[in-house]
Protein backbone atom coordinates (compact mmCIF):
# COMPACT_ATOMS: atom_id res chain seq x y z
CA UNK A 1 0.00 0.00 0.00
CA UNK A 2 1.13 3.45 -1.03
CA UNK A 3 0.46 6.59 0.60
CA UNK A 4 2.05 10.16 1.18
CA UNK A 5 3.07 12.36 3.79
CA UNK A 6 4.18 15.89 4.32
CA UNK A 7 7.73 17.15 5.00
CA UNK A 8 8.63 19.90 7.09
CA UNK A 9 11.62 21.17 4.63
CA UNK A 10 8.95 22.05 1.93
CA UNK A 11 11.30 20.03 -0.57
CA UNK A 12 9.23 17.53 -3.24
CA UNK A 13 10.27 14.51 -4.50
CA UNK A 14 8.97 14.18 -8.27
CA UNK A 15 9.64 10.62 -10.05
CA UNK A 16 12.02 11.28 -13.29
CA UNK A 17 12.57 9.48 -15.97
CA UNK A 18 15.11 8.25 -18.09
CA UNK A 19 14.60 8.07 -22.08
CA UNK A 20 17.65 7.92 -24.52
CA UNK A 21 18.28 10.14 -27.42
CA UNK A 22 14.84 8.60 -28.86
CA UNK A 23 11.82 9.55 -27.62
CA UNK A 24 10.65 6.52 -25.56
CA UNK A 25 10.57 7.16 -21.79
CA UNK A 26 10.82 4.68 -18.48
CA UNK A 27 9.94 5.60 -14.97
CA UNK A 28 13.40 5.49 -13.01
CA UNK A 29 12.54 6.80 -9.85
CA UNK A 30 12.89 10.26 -7.47
CA UNK A 31 15.04 13.56 -8.03
CA UNK A 32 14.44 16.55 -5.31
CA UNK A 33 14.27 19.78 -6.40
CA UNK A 34 14.84 22.68 -4.08
CA UNK A 35 11.77 25.15 -2.65
CA UNK A 36 8.99 22.58 -3.54
CA UNK A 37 6.53 21.19 -1.27
CA UNK A 38 8.26 17.77 -0.29
CA UNK A 39 5.83 14.77 -0.68
CA UNK A 40 6.63 11.52 -0.65
CA UNK A 41 6.07 8.11 -2.10
CA UNK A 42 6.55 5.46 0.34
CA UNK A 43 5.62 1.41 1.17
CA UNK A 44 3.53 1.52 4.02
CA UNK A 45 5.18 -1.23 5.35
CA UNK A 46 4.55 -2.77 9.21
CA UNK A 47 8.26 -2.28 11.42
CA UNK A 48 9.39 -0.74 8.42
CA UNK A 49 11.67 2.34 8.60
CA UNK A 50 12.94 4.60 5.62
CA UNK A 51 16.59 4.14 6.61
CA UNK A 52 15.85 0.76 5.53
CA UNK A 53 16.03 1.95 1.94
CA UNK A 54 19.49 3.52 1.95
CA UNK A 55 22.87 2.04 1.54
CA UNK A 56 26.49 3.36 1.68
CA UNK A 57 28.66 2.93 -0.71
CA UNK A 58 32.54 3.41 -1.12
CA UNK A 59 34.01 5.41 -3.68
CA UNK A 60 37.86 6.38 -4.02
CA UNK A 61 37.38 5.62 0.12
CA UNK A 62 34.80 8.14 0.77
CA UNK A 63 31.12 7.30 1.72
CA UNK A 64 28.49 8.00 -0.55
CA UNK A 65 24.75 7.60 1.01
CA UNK A 66 22.66 6.20 -1.72
CA UNK A 67 18.87 5.90 -1.98
CA UNK A 68 17.68 2.60 -2.94
CA UNK A 69 15.24 2.91 -5.88
CA UNK A 70 13.92 -0.72 -7.49
CA UNK A 71 11.63 1.23 -10.09
CA UNK A 72 14.51 3.56 -11.75
CA UNK A 73 16.09 2.49 -14.89
CA UNK A 74 19.23 4.39 -14.07
CA UNK A 75 21.58 5.57 -11.12
CA UNK A 76 21.72 9.40 -10.65
CA UNK A 77 23.98 11.52 -8.58
CA UNK A 78 24.08 15.41 -7.98
CA UNK A 79 27.23 17.27 -8.61
CA UNK A 80 27.64 18.39 -4.75
CA UNK A 81 27.82 14.71 -4.24
CA UNK A 82 30.60 14.64 -6.82
CA UNK A 83 32.64 16.70 -5.79
CA UNK A 84 32.81 15.67 -2.40
CA UNK A 85 34.04 12.41 -3.73
CA UNK A 86 37.14 14.07 -5.27
CA UNK A 87 37.11 11.19 -8.24
CA UNK A 88 40.22 11.80 -10.33
CA UNK A 89 37.34 11.20 -13.11
CA UNK A 90 36.16 13.34 -16.03
CA UNK A 91 32.09 13.85 -16.46
CA UNK A 92 31.71 12.47 -20.11
CA UNK A 93 28.67 13.45 -22.05
CA UNK A 94 25.27 12.29 -21.53
CA UNK A 95 22.40 11.72 -24.51
CA UNK A 96 19.85 10.56 -21.79
CA UNK A 97 16.62 12.89 -20.79
CA UNK A 98 15.41 12.76 -17.18
CA UNK A 99 11.57 13.60 -17.22
CA UNK A 100 10.03 14.53 -14.33
CA UNK A 101 6.76 12.79 -13.19
CA UNK A 102 4.92 15.88 -14.36
CA UNK A 103 6.65 16.47 -17.51
CA UNK A 104 9.20 18.66 -16.00
CA UNK A 105 12.89 18.11 -17.91
CA UNK A 106 15.76 17.93 -15.40
CA UNK A 107 18.66 18.87 -17.08
CA UNK A 108 21.63 16.45 -16.98
CA UNK A 109 25.48 17.54 -16.52
CA UNK A 110 26.77 14.16 -18.46
CA UNK A 111 27.66 10.60 -17.03
CA UNK A 112 30.22 9.00 -15.18
CA UNK A 113 31.82 5.45 -14.41
CA UNK A 114 32.18 5.19 -10.44
CA UNK A 115 34.15 2.18 -8.89
CA UNK A 116 32.17 1.13 -5.98
CA UNK A 117 32.40 -0.98 -3.13
CA UNK A 118 29.77 -2.46 -1.18
CA UNK A 119 30.50 -5.04 1.33
CA UNK A 120 34.39 -5.83 0.28
CA UNK A 121 33.25 -6.37 -3.33
CA UNK A 122 33.76 -4.03 -5.93
CA UNK A 123 31.38 -2.81 -8.97
CA UNK A 124 31.73 -0.60 -12.07
CA UNK A 125 28.20 1.73 -11.73
CA UNK A 126 27.25 4.30 -14.08
CA UNK A 127 25.73 7.47 -12.97
CA UNK A 128 23.46 10.33 -14.59
CA UNK A 129 25.00 13.25 -13.06
CA UNK A 130 22.73 16.29 -12.52
CA UNK A 131 22.99 19.99 -11.13
CA UNK A 132 20.06 19.76 -9.15
CA UNK A 133 20.60 19.23 -5.29
CA UNK A 134 19.28 15.28 -4.53
CA UNK A 135 19.85 12.58 -2.94
CA UNK A 136 22.17 10.27 -5.06
CA UNK A 137 19.97 7.23 -6.38
CA UNK A 138 20.31 3.86 -7.06
CA UNK A 139 18.42 1.77 -9.62
CA UNK A 140 17.17 -1.50 -9.41
CA UNK A 141 18.86 -2.95 -12.08
CA UNK A 142 22.31 -1.97 -9.84
CA UNK A 143 20.22 -2.88 -6.93
CA UNK A 144 20.09 -6.35 -7.87
CA UNK A 145 23.45 -6.66 -9.38
CA UNK A 146 25.17 -5.80 -6.05
CA UNK A 147 22.78 -8.02 -4.22
CA UNK A 148 20.76 -5.49 -2.48
CA UNK A 149 17.68 -6.41 -3.64
CA UNK A 150 16.00 -9.62 -4.78
CA UNK A 151 13.41 -9.96 -7.46
CA UNK A 152 10.68 -12.11 -6.07
CA UNK A 153 8.18 -13.31 -9.28
CA UNK A 154 5.40 -14.63 -7.14
CA UNK A 155 4.46 -13.51 -3.65
CA UNK A 156 2.64 -16.17 -2.38
CA UNK A 157 -0.26 -15.41 -0.12
CA UNK A 158 -1.85 -17.43 2.86
CA UNK A 159 -5.26 -17.38 0.72
CA UNK A 160 -3.24 -18.81 -2.53
CA UNK A 161 -2.30 -22.04 0.14
CA UNK A 162 -5.67 -22.72 0.86
CA UNK A 163 -7.66 -21.80 -2.44
CA UNK A 164 -4.79 -23.93 -3.82
CA UNK A 165 -6.69 -26.96 -1.24
CA UNK A 166 -10.29 -25.11 -1.08
CA UNK A 167 -11.44 -29.10 -1.10
CA UNK A 168 -10.14 -29.75 2.16
CA UNK A 169 -12.95 -27.17 3.91
CA UNK A 170 -16.13 -29.12 2.50
CA UNK A 171 -17.94 -32.14 3.42
CA UNK A 172 -17.21 -34.27 6.20
CA UNK A 173 -14.15 -36.65 6.32
CA UNK A 174 -13.40 -40.44 7.05
CA UNK A 175 -10.23 -41.84 8.01
CA UNK A 176 -9.12 -44.76 7.09
CA UNK A 177 -9.90 -47.53 9.00
CA UNK A 178 -12.71 -48.87 11.78
CA UNK A 179 -12.70 -48.27 15.22
CA UNK A 180 -13.41 -51.32 17.87
CA UNK A 181 -14.21 -49.71 21.30
CA UNK A 182 -12.96 -52.60 23.62
CA UNK A 183 -15.53 -53.13 26.88
CA UNK A 184 -15.72 -55.18 29.82
CA UNK A 185 -17.87 -58.15 30.04
CA UNK A 186 -18.36 -58.19 33.01
CA UNK A 187 -20.16 -54.73 33.68
CA UNK A 188 -23.51 -55.31 33.02
CA UNK A 189 -25.21 -52.76 30.06
CA UNK A 190 -27.37 -50.60 31.00
CA UNK A 191 -30.41 -49.19 28.85
CA UNK A 192 -31.48 -45.32 29.87
CA UNK A 193 -35.11 -44.14 28.98
CA UNK A 194 -35.38 -41.49 26.92
CA UNK A 195 -35.07 -37.84 28.64
CA UNK A 196 -37.57 -35.03 28.26
CA UNK A 197 -36.70 -32.18 26.38
CA UNK A 198 -37.89 -28.27 25.83
CA UNK A 199 -40.77 -27.96 23.36
CA UNK A 200 -38.57 -25.44 22.06
CA UNK A 201 -35.87 -27.51 21.55
CA UNK A 202 -37.82 -30.05 19.68
CA UNK A 203 -37.70 -28.35 16.06
CA UNK A 204 -34.24 -28.12 16.15
CA UNK A 205 -33.50 -31.19 17.70
CA UNK A 206 -35.30 -33.00 14.76
CA UNK A 207 -33.36 -30.81 12.11
CA UNK A 208 -30.41 -31.62 13.63
CA UNK A 209 -31.11 -35.34 14.06
CA UNK A 210 -31.80 -35.08 10.37
CA UNK A 211 -28.21 -33.50 9.14
CA UNK A 212 -26.10 -36.04 11.20
CA UNK A 213 -28.23 -38.72 9.37
CA UNK A 214 -27.52 -37.11 6.23
CA UNK A 215 -23.83 -36.93 6.84
CA UNK A 216 -23.83 -40.53 7.67
CA UNK A 217 -22.98 -39.63 11.70
CA UNK A 218 -25.47 -41.18 12.72
CA UNK A 219 -28.10 -44.06 11.73
CA UNK A 220 -32.06 -44.94 12.90
CA UNK A 221 -31.61 -48.29 15.16
CA UNK A 222 -34.61 -50.44 15.51
CA UNK A 223 -33.55 -53.76 16.37
CA UNK A 224 -32.67 -54.48 20.13
CA UNK A 225 -29.32 -53.33 21.42
CA UNK A 226 -27.48 -54.39 25.14
CA UNK A 227 -26.61 -50.62 25.64
CA UNK A 228 -28.97 -47.09 25.04
CA UNK A 229 -27.70 -44.19 26.77
CA UNK A 230 -29.34 -41.31 26.62
CA UNK A 231 -29.39 -38.11 24.64
CA UNK A 232 -27.88 -34.64 25.33
CA UNK A 233 -28.54 -31.07 23.95
CA UNK A 234 -26.09 -28.48 23.93
CA UNK A 235 -27.35 -25.08 22.75
CA UNK A 236 -25.06 -22.59 20.81
CA UNK A 237 -26.10 -19.26 18.95
CA UNK A 238 -28.48 -20.32 15.89
CA UNK A 239 -27.58 -24.18 16.19
CA UNK A 240 -28.26 -27.37 18.69
CA UNK A 241 -25.26 -29.86 19.03
CA UNK A 242 -26.32 -33.62 19.68
CA UNK A 243 -24.02 -35.59 22.28
CA UNK A 244 -24.57 -38.81 24.34
CA UNK A 245 -24.05 -39.06 28.08
CA UNK A 246 -22.30 -42.34 28.25
CA UNK A 247 -21.25 -42.53 31.75
CA UNK A 248 -22.29 -45.97 32.37
CA UNK A 249 -20.82 -46.98 28.99
CA UNK A 250 -17.43 -44.96 29.94
CA UNK A 251 -17.07 -47.59 33.35
CA UNK A 252 -17.19 -50.49 31.01
CA UNK A 253 -14.76 -48.96 28.00
CA UNK A 254 -11.12 -50.41 27.89
CA UNK A 255 -9.27 -47.54 27.41
CA UNK A 256 -6.09 -47.09 25.26
CA UNK A 257 -4.71 -44.24 27.30
CA UNK A 258 -2.52 -43.12 24.72
CA UNK A 259 0.00 -40.17 25.83
CA UNK A 260 -1.58 -36.75 24.91
CA UNK A 261 1.29 -34.15 24.17
CA UNK A 262 2.22 -31.20 26.17
CA UNK A 263 2.55 -27.89 25.86
CA UNK A 264 6.45 -28.61 27.23
CA UNK A 265 6.89 -31.30 24.53
CA UNK A 266 6.12 -29.40 21.89
CA UNK A 267 8.21 -26.48 22.04
CA UNK A 268 11.36 -28.45 23.41
CA UNK A 269 11.10 -29.74 19.36
CA UNK A 270 11.04 -26.39 17.66
CA UNK A 271 14.41 -24.24 19.35
CA UNK A 272 14.22 -21.85 16.27
CA UNK A 273 10.34 -21.46 14.78
CA UNK A 274 9.51 -18.06 13.26
CA UNK A 275 6.29 -18.94 11.17
CA UNK A 276 3.20 -20.72 12.64
CA UNK A 277 0.14 -22.39 11.29
CA UNK A 278 -2.64 -24.45 12.79
CA UNK A 279 -5.34 -26.32 11.46
CA UNK A 280 -8.43 -27.37 12.85
CA UNK A 281 -9.98 -30.61 12.17
CA UNK A 282 -13.47 -29.74 11.50
CA UNK A 283 -15.38 -32.17 13.98
CA UNK A 284 -12.76 -34.47 14.53
CA UNK A 285 -14.28 -37.12 16.40
CA UNK A 286 -16.56 -37.67 13.60
CA UNK A 287 -14.09 -38.41 11.10
CA UNK A 288 -13.28 -41.80 12.44
CA UNK A 289 -15.57 -44.65 11.87
CA UNK A 290 -16.71 -47.21 14.31
CA UNK A 291 -17.27 -50.79 13.22
CA UNK A 292 -20.79 -52.39 14.23
CA UNK A 293 -20.23 -53.79 16.90
CA UNK A 294 -19.31 -50.69 18.41
CA UNK A 295 -21.48 -48.96 16.77
CA UNK A 296 -24.28 -50.75 18.61
CA UNK A 297 -22.75 -49.72 21.87
CA UNK A 298 -23.44 -46.02 20.68
CA UNK A 299 -27.45 -46.21 21.02
CA UNK A 300 -29.34 -43.36 22.44
CA UNK A 301 -32.82 -42.51 22.83
CA UNK A 302 -34.14 -39.22 21.46
CA UNK A 303 -38.05 -38.03 21.32
CA UNK A 304 -38.00 -39.25 17.86
CA UNK A 305 -36.64 -43.04 18.35
CA UNK A 306 -33.25 -44.61 18.62
CA UNK A 307 -30.43 -43.54 16.74
CA UNK A 308 -27.01 -45.09 16.89
CA UNK A 309 -23.60 -43.39 16.08
CA UNK A 310 -21.68 -44.82 12.90
CA UNK A 311 -18.67 -42.45 13.92
CA UNK A 312 -16.84 -41.63 16.85
CA UNK A 313 -18.98 -39.56 19.24
CA UNK A 314 -18.07 -36.77 21.61
CA UNK A 315 -18.07 -37.96 25.33
CA UNK A 316 -16.88 -42.03 25.02
CA UNK A 317 -13.91 -41.79 27.38
CA UNK A 318 -11.15 -42.63 25.05
CA UNK A 319 -12.52 -40.78 21.98
CA UNK A 320 -9.45 -38.24 22.80
CA UNK A 321 -6.81 -40.45 22.86
CA UNK A 322 -8.27 -41.96 20.10
CA UNK A 323 -8.01 -39.38 18.04
CA UNK A 324 -4.81 -38.16 18.88
CA UNK A 325 -3.01 -41.76 18.33
CA UNK A 326 -4.82 -41.59 14.70
CA UNK A 327 -3.92 -38.30 13.39
CA UNK A 328 -0.38 -38.87 14.96
CA UNK A 329 -0.22 -41.97 13.29
CA UNK A 330 -1.26 -40.36 9.86
CA UNK A 331 1.11 -37.48 10.17
CA UNK A 332 3.92 -39.91 11.18
CA UNK A 333 7.62 -38.43 9.19
CA UNK A 334 6.42 -34.90 8.49
CA UNK A 335 9.22 -32.86 9.86
CA UNK A 336 7.78 -29.61 11.88
CA UNK A 337 4.24 -31.26 12.67
CA UNK A 338 2.72 -32.08 15.68
CA UNK A 339 -1.07 -32.46 16.82
CA UNK A 340 -2.45 -32.46 19.91
CA UNK A 341 -6.19 -34.14 19.42
CA UNK A 342 -7.98 -31.68 16.77
CA UNK A 343 -5.40 -29.19 16.54
CA UNK A 344 -2.58 -29.76 14.07
CA UNK A 345 0.69 -27.01 14.62
CA UNK A 346 2.89 -26.92 12.09
CA UNK A 347 6.06 -24.47 12.18
CA UNK A 348 9.25 -23.45 10.77
CA UNK A 349 12.59 -21.50 10.81
CA UNK A 350 11.42 -19.13 7.84
CA UNK A 351 8.58 -18.39 5.92
CA UNK A 352 10.34 -21.43 2.86
CA UNK A 353 10.85 -23.53 5.14
CA UNK A 354 7.50 -23.16 6.79
CA UNK A 355 5.19 -22.86 3.54
CA UNK A 356 6.67 -26.23 2.48
CA UNK A 357 6.37 -27.99 5.32
CA UNK A 358 2.86 -26.69 5.07
CA UNK A 359 2.06 -27.73 1.54
CA UNK A 360 3.54 -31.75 2.74
CA UNK A 361 0.82 -31.23 5.86
CA UNK A 362 -1.77 -30.39 3.35
CA UNK A 363 -0.90 -33.13 0.80
CA UNK A 364 -1.10 -35.93 3.92
CA UNK A 365 -4.55 -34.66 4.98
CA UNK A 366 -5.90 -34.80 1.95
CA UNK A 367 -4.27 -38.17 1.23
CA UNK A 368 -5.92 -39.44 4.24
CA UNK A 369 -9.34 -37.83 3.82
CA UNK A 370 -9.42 -35.69 7.07
CA UNK A 371 -11.72 -32.08 6.54
CA UNK A 372 -10.44 -28.99 8.15
CA UNK A 373 -12.30 -26.23 9.23
CA UNK A 374 -11.55 -23.20 7.25
CA UNK A 375 -12.92 -20.74 9.77
CA UNK A 376 -10.24 -21.68 13.00
CA UNK A 377 -7.51 -22.21 10.75
CA UNK A 378 -4.67 -19.81 11.26
CA UNK A 379 -1.95 -19.64 8.75
CA UNK A 380 1.60 -18.03 8.22
CA UNK A 381 1.43 -16.59 11.71
CA UNK A 382 4.44 -15.14 13.97
CA UNK A 383 2.13 -15.19 16.70
CA UNK A 384 -0.32 -18.18 17.42
CA UNK A 385 -2.21 -19.36 19.96
CA UNK A 386 -1.94 -23.36 20.82
CA UNK A 387 -2.97 -25.42 23.70
CA UNK A 388 -3.76 -22.25 26.05
CA UNK A 389 -0.30 -20.62 25.45
CA UNK A 390 1.22 -18.30 22.87
CA UNK A 391 4.20 -19.25 20.33
CA UNK A 392 5.92 -16.43 18.81
CA UNK A 393 9.10 -16.02 16.91
CA UNK A 394 10.70 -14.95 20.73
CA UNK A 395 9.40 -17.42 22.55
CA UNK A 396 6.90 -19.17 24.37
CA UNK A 397 4.21 -16.82 26.09
CA UNK A 398 1.18 -16.91 28.27
CA UNK A 399 -2.15 -16.53 27.26
CA UNK A 400 -3.41 -13.55 27.49
CA UNK A 401 -7.15 -14.61 27.98
CA UNK A 402 -5.99 -16.86 31.03
CA UNK A 403 -3.81 -13.66 32.01
CA UNK A 404 -7.30 -12.00 31.85
CA UNK A 405 -9.49 -14.34 33.77
CA UNK A 406 -6.95 -14.24 36.78
CA UNK A 407 -6.47 -10.11 36.16
CA UNK A 408 -10.66 -10.27 36.76
CA UNK A 409 -10.88 -11.98 39.50
CA UNK A 410 -11.86 -10.83 42.99
CA UNK A 411 -10.33 -11.36 46.54
CA UNK A 412 -11.47 -14.96 47.33
CA UNK A 413 -14.18 -14.87 50.13
CA UNK A 414 -13.96 -18.63 50.89
CA UNK A 415 -11.99 -21.52 50.38
CA UNK A 416 -13.24 -22.82 47.32
CA UNK A 417 -12.74 -19.26 45.65
CA UNK A 418 -9.13 -19.83 46.71
CA UNK A 419 -8.97 -23.06 45.34
CA UNK A 420 -9.90 -21.96 41.89
CA UNK A 421 -7.28 -18.81 42.25
CA UNK A 422 -4.50 -20.93 43.01
CA UNK A 423 -5.58 -23.79 40.45
CA UNK A 424 -6.01 -21.48 37.38
CA UNK A 425 -2.41 -19.52 38.67
CA UNK A 426 -0.71 -23.51 38.64
CA UNK A 427 -1.44 -23.65 35.35
CA UNK A 428 0.99 -20.89 34.40
CA UNK A 429 3.53 -21.18 37.24
CA UNK A 430 6.04 -21.88 34.70
CA UNK A 431 6.10 -18.13 33.92
CA UNK A 432 5.94 -17.19 37.69
CA UNK A 433 9.11 -17.07 39.41
CA UNK A 434 9.45 -18.07 43.16
CA UNK A 435 5.63 -18.84 43.18
CA UNK A 436 5.95 -21.18 46.20
CA UNK A 437 7.46 -18.45 48.11
CA UNK A 438 4.99 -15.33 47.42
CA UNK A 439 1.92 -17.81 47.65
CA UNK A 440 2.76 -19.33 50.79
CA UNK A 441 0.32 -16.65 52.96
CA UNK A 442 -2.30 -18.28 50.62
CA UNK A 443 -0.88 -22.02 51.41
CA UNK A 444 -2.01 -21.18 55.49
CA UNK A 445 -5.97 -21.28 54.50
CA UNK A 446 -5.59 -25.08 53.62
CA UNK A 447 -6.66 -28.20 54.84
CA UNK A 448 -8.79 -27.78 58.11
CA UNK A 449 -7.67 -23.94 59.28
CA UNK A 450 -10.69 -21.52 59.81
CA UNK A 451 -11.15 -19.22 56.77
CA UNK A 452 -9.18 -15.86 57.30
CA UNK A 453 -8.28 -12.86 54.74
CA UNK A 454 -6.03 -10.64 56.52
CA UNK A 455 -3.64 -8.24 54.69
CA UNK A 456 -0.74 -10.87 54.11
CA UNK A 457 -3.09 -12.66 52.15
CA UNK A 458 -4.39 -9.92 50.28
CA UNK A 459 -0.63 -8.75 50.12
CA UNK A 460 0.28 -12.36 48.24
CA UNK A 461 -2.94 -12.24 46.05
CA UNK A 462 -2.00 -9.11 44.90
CA UNK A 463 1.86 -9.96 43.60
CA UNK A 464 0.60 -12.80 42.17
CA UNK A 465 -1.74 -11.09 39.55
CA UNK A 466 1.25 -8.45 39.45
CA UNK A 467 3.44 -11.39 38.22
CA UNK A 468 0.89 -12.79 36.12
CA UNK A 469 0.68 -9.31 34.39
CA UNK A 470 4.73 -9.06 33.68
CA UNK A 471 5.05 -12.98 32.66
CA UNK A 472 8.56 -13.29 31.21
CA UNK A 473 8.95 -14.45 27.58
CA UNK A 474 10.44 -18.20 28.05
CA UNK A 475 12.65 -18.84 25.41
CA UNK A 476 12.23 -22.07 23.48
CA UNK A 477 14.61 -25.21 24.73
CA UNK A 478 17.68 -25.96 22.37
CA UNK A 479 19.44 -29.33 22.85
CA UNK A 480 22.54 -28.29 21.38
CA UNK A 481 23.00 -24.84 23.49
CA UNK A 482 24.42 -25.20 26.70
CA UNK A 483 22.18 -25.36 30.09
CA UNK A 484 21.78 -23.44 33.11
CA UNK A 485 20.33 -24.54 36.42
CA UNK A 486 19.70 -21.71 38.96
CA UNK A 487 18.17 -22.34 42.44
CA UNK A 488 17.42 -21.23 45.38
CA UNK A 489 15.92 -22.11 48.62
CA UNK A 490 13.83 -20.10 51.48
CA UNK A 491 12.44 -20.65 54.67
CA UNK A 492 9.17 -21.73 53.08
CA UNK A 493 9.99 -23.47 49.50
CA UNK A 494 12.47 -23.86 46.98
CA UNK A 495 12.58 -22.04 43.43
CA UNK A 496 14.50 -23.44 40.10
CA UNK A 497 15.05 -21.86 36.78
CA UNK A 498 16.46 -23.38 33.56
CA UNK A 499 18.31 -21.24 31.63
CA UNK A 500 19.79 -20.97 27.91
CA UNK A 501 21.91 -18.16 26.56
CA UNK A 502 21.33 -16.09 29.95
CA UNK A 503 17.19 -16.27 28.89
CA UNK A 504 14.41 -18.21 31.30
CA UNK A 505 13.35 -21.45 29.49
CA UNK A 506 10.81 -22.34 32.54
CA UNK A 507 10.66 -21.83 35.92
CA UNK A 508 9.66 -24.15 38.53
CA UNK A 509 8.95 -23.93 42.93
CA UNK A 510 7.55 -26.00 45.65
CA UNK A 511 6.63 -25.33 49.22
CA UNK A 512 8.65 -27.29 51.86
CA UNK A 513 7.33 -29.94 53.73
CA UNK A 514 7.10 -29.20 57.92
CA UNK A 515 10.37 -31.67 57.97
CA UNK A 516 12.42 -30.41 55.21
CA UNK A 517 11.49 -26.65 56.88
CA UNK A 518 13.61 -27.79 59.58
CA UNK A 519 16.60 -28.80 57.28
CA UNK A 520 19.59 -26.40 57.89
CA UNK A 521 19.86 -23.90 54.96
CA UNK A 522 23.00 -25.99 53.39
CA UNK A 523 20.54 -28.86 53.38
CA UNK A 524 17.69 -27.04 52.09
CA UNK A 525 20.30 -25.31 49.38
CA UNK A 526 21.24 -28.63 47.69
CA UNK A 527 17.46 -30.15 48.10
CA UNK A 528 16.73 -27.64 45.84
CA UNK A 529 19.45 -28.70 43.30
CA UNK A 530 17.52 -32.17 43.05
CA UNK A 531 14.12 -30.46 43.11
CA UNK A 532 15.77 -28.26 39.55
CA UNK A 533 17.20 -31.92 38.20
CA UNK A 534 13.90 -33.35 38.71
CA UNK A 535 11.50 -30.71 37.76
CA UNK A 536 13.17 -30.12 34.26
CA UNK A 537 14.08 -34.02 34.14
CA UNK A 538 13.15 -34.07 30.61
CA UNK A 539 15.97 -31.50 29.65
CA UNK A 540 18.64 -32.29 31.75
CA UNK A 541 18.67 -36.00 31.88
CA UNK A 542 21.95 -37.42 29.73
CA UNK A 543 23.73 -34.19 29.63
CA UNK A 544 26.33 -31.75 31.65
CA UNK A 545 24.09 -29.22 33.40
CA UNK A 546 25.87 -25.93 35.17
CA UNK A 547 24.39 -25.18 38.14
CA UNK A 548 23.98 -22.07 39.98
CA UNK A 549 23.71 -21.34 43.31
CA UNK A 550 24.22 -18.40 46.11
CA UNK A 551 25.25 -20.72 48.85
CA UNK A 552 28.92 -20.73 48.83
CA UNK A 553 29.37 -23.67 51.20
CA UNK A 554 28.31 -26.27 48.79
CA UNK A 555 30.96 -25.02 46.36
CA UNK A 556 33.71 -26.02 49.06
CA UNK A 557 31.86 -29.35 49.56
CA UNK A 558 31.41 -30.00 45.67
CA UNK A 559 35.33 -29.41 45.45
CA UNK A 560 36.35 -31.55 48.19
CA UNK A 561 34.18 -34.64 47.93
CA UNK A 562 32.97 -36.91 45.05
CA UNK A 563 29.97 -37.75 46.68
CA UNK A 564 28.15 -34.21 45.69
CA UNK A 565 27.71 -34.29 41.86
CA UNK A 566 26.09 -31.64 40.05
CA UNK A 567 25.34 -33.80 36.97
CA UNK A 568 21.62 -34.19 36.28
CA UNK A 569 22.10 -37.29 35.59
CA UNK A 570 23.43 -38.53 39.42
CA UNK A 571 20.41 -36.01 40.95
CA UNK A 572 17.92 -37.78 39.52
Amino acid sequence: MCNSRRQQDNHKVQQINKAEAGDQESFIGSIQAEKQEHSVSQMNAEGAKKEKWHESLIVNEKVLRVRLDTGADCNVISMKDLRKLRVDKKVSRSYSKLVAYLGQKIQTKGKIMLKCQYKDKNYDIEFEVIKNKAPAILGGESCEEMGIVKRLHVLETESDILNEYEDLFTGLGCLPGLYHIKTDPDVCPVIHAPRKVPVALKDKIETELKRMESLGVITKQTEPTEWVNSMVTVTKPNKVRICIDPQDLNAAIKREHYPLRTIEEVVAEMPNAKYFSVLDANHGFWQIQLDEESSHLCTFNTPFGRYRFKRLPFGISSAPEVFQRCIARHLEGLEGVVNVIDDILVWGENIEQHDRRLRQLLDRIRKINLKLNKSKCKIRMTEITYIGHVLSEQGLKPDPEKVQAIQNMPAPEDKAALQRFTGLLQYLSKFIPNLSDISAPLRKLEGSVEWHWETEQQQSFEKLKTLVSQAPVLKYYDVNKPVTLSVDASSEGLGAVLLQEGQPVAYGSRALTDCQKRYAQIEKELLAIVFGCEKFHQYLYGRHVHVESDHKPLEVIQSHSSVLQLDCKECS
